[in-house]
């Protein structure tokens, strides 16, 4: 029987200040989004 290993890791997303909002950016969400897709695409787990 072969085991998945999976690893317990954290998203850092970096707001920008340039786009003048204090509001989640569409860069946060970008962001957030493809880190997840990494992650799950390589069997980490996005943990606390």
């Amino acid at each position: 029987m072969i085991e998945s290993i999976l690893y317990k890791t954290a998203i850092y997303c970096r707001l920008s200040l340039d786009d003048g909002s204090l509001e989640e950016s569409g860069s946060i969400q970008t962001q957030k989004m493809m880190l997840e897709k990494l992650y799950l695409d390589n069997n980490f787990v996005i943990g606390n």
